[in-house]
């Protein structure tokens, strides 16, 4: 036979297990489905040679190069 003190305690024992279970799921940290890959979106262009127009020269033809700096080294 159960003695009625240990019946007391292990529902004593039941109730806050129950409890902290209940406070336990709460602060579960939940887990969440990752995200499906998408596609990159294509690149929408009519036509490549208005880009090339448009982009500006570095030189244009015809320039000559500017004359270098010269600089010494500290001697």
């Amino acid at each position: 036979m159960l003695h009625p003190l240990q019946t007391r305690a292990d529902t004593i024992v039941n109730k806050q297990s129950k409890k902290q279970r209940e406070e336990d799921e709460k602060n579960k940290i939940k887990e969440i489905a990752k995200a499906k890959k998408q596609l990159k979106p294509e690149k929408v262009t009519d036509d490549k040679e208005d880009n090339s127009e448009k982009r500006r020269q570095r030189r244009p033809e015809g320039l000559e190069r500017p004359p270098e700096i010269i600089r010494r080294n500290g001697g």
